[in-house]
């Protein structure tokens, strides 16, 4: 009876470090995306003090060079960017 006691409290143990392995896992991969982000945002920055390139193509040239989330998020950008004006947008927002 003790034995099942002592291998019940390592099986416990052992799913409990995996469970929270998993789970951190999700946090320091956010922690890569956050740091991913800041250097696209810092070489947008750049871009605009330096160059006079529009802003899509800025975009476009982030998207290719940075992780697949972060991308995804310039390249939804620059399509609404493609498919809205600014005076349409305004008069959606203010009216």
């Amino acid at each position: 009876m003790q034995t099942v006691k002592y291998i019940m409290l390592v099986l416990i143990f052992i799913s409990s470090t995996i469970i929270g392995k998993f789970l951190s896992k999700k946090y320091t991969d956010r922690l890569a995306e956050l740091e991913e982000m800041k250097n696209a945002l810092n070489i947008f920055k750049s871009k605009i003090k330096f160059t006079y390139e529009p802003i899509s193509e800025i975009f476009q040239e982030i998207a290719k060079t940075t992780i697949p989330n972060i991308s995804n998020i310039f390249t939804k950008t620059v399509e609404k960017m493609e498919n809205t004006t600014a005076r349409r947008s305004l008069g959606k927002n203010f009216a």
